[in-house]
C-alpha cells in the first residue's frame, strides 16, 4: 500500500478516517493567474461610416464610451479567458478514493485592434493624433485588466474555499474519474462570471479618455486640418478625433 507524500502516522489516521466514510482536511488549493497580450491587429482600409456603422453593437469597442456622430478610430478586443483545474487523491487499501482540489489556474489572453478611418490618411497631423488616442485605449485596456488580475484570483481562492478543504468522496476508485469531472464543470462555470467580471472592469475604464474635455483637446492640436475636416464630415472638428 502507498499515499501519497506522507508520513506513516498520518498515513493510518487516514486509513482510520476513509474506512470510517471521511476523507481527511488537506491543505488549500493553488490559485494561478497568467496574462499574455496578443500583438496589435491594425487596419486603415475602412471609412468612419462603416467603421461606426460596424462597430455599433461590439460592446467591446471603444464606442461604447465614445458617443459622437463621426469618429476617426475605434479601438475594440477580445479577451478571452481558459480555465483549468487539476486534482489529487489519496487511496486506501480497499481502493477507495478522497478527491482534492490541487489548482486552478486562469489564462487571460487580450487581444487588441485598432482601426483608423481612411479619410484621414492623407493628413498627418489628425492622423498622429487618431493614433495616439487609439493607442492609450490600448495601453488602458492592459493596464486595467492586469490590475483586476489579483481580484480574480482572490474571487476564485474564496470559491474553493467554500467548497471546504475535506476532500470529497470517498468513492470507489472506478468512480473517481467521473466525480473529477462533475467538479470540474462546477468550478469552470464558477470562473466564467469571474471572467466577464474583467471585462466588464476593462469596458468602463476607457471612459477616462473619451470626454469631451480631450475631445478638444484634441482637436485644437490640429487647427491647419479642419477646413479638410469639416469638408469631408460636414461637422465641426471638435466633433472628430
Amino acid at each position: 500500500m502507498a499515499l501519497f507524500d506522507i508520513g506513516p502516522a498520518f498515513a493510518l489516521k487516514l486509513l482510520t478516517q476513509v474506512a470510517l466514510g471521511a476523507c481527511p482536511v488537506a491543505d488549500a488549493p493553488k490559485v494561478d493567474v497568467h496574462f499574455a497580450t496578443e500583438p496589435l491587429y491594425y487596419s486603415e482600409e475602412h471609412s468612419a461610416h462603416t467603421l461606426k456603422k460596424s462597430m455599433a453593437k461590439d460592446k467591446e469597442s471603444t464606442l461604447a464610451t465614445d458617443k459622437r456622430s463621426v469618429v476617426m478610430g475605434v479601438t475594440t478586443s477580445v479577451t478571452t479567458s481558459n480555465f483549468n483545474v487539476s486534482f489529487k487523491t489519496l487511496t486506501d487499501e480497499q481502493g477507495n478514493q478522497c478527491i482534492y482540489v490541487d489548482k486552478a489556474v486562469f489564462w487571460i489572453t487580450y487581444k487588441p485592434a485598432v482601426f483608423v478611418s481612411k479619410e484621414i490618411l492623407d493628413l498627418p497631423c489628425s492622423l498622429g493624433v487618431t493614433r495616439a488616442h487609439e493607442a492609450e485605449h490600448v495601453k488602458i485596456d492592459a493596464a486595467a485588466i492586469q490590475e483586476y488580475l489579483p481580484r480574480i484570483q482572490l474571487d476564485m481562492m474564496i470559491y474553493l474555499r467554500s467548497l471546504g478543504y475535506q476532500g470529497f468522496g470517498p468513492y470507489p476508485q472506478g468512480e473517481s474519474a467521473q466525480h473529477q469531472q462533475r467538479l470540474l464543470k462546477e468550478i469552470v462555470a464558477a470562473s466564467v462570471p469571474m471572467a466577464e467580471r474583467l471585462r466588464e472592469a476593462r469596458r468602463k475604464r476607457q471612459g477616462t479618455i473619451d470626454t469631451p474635455e480631450n475631445y478638444k483637446r484634441e482637436a485644437e492640436k490640429c487647427p491647419q486640418d479642419r477646413p479638410a475636416l469639416n469638408q469631408r464630415f460636414a461637422v465641426p472638428a471638435e466633433s472628430l478625433r
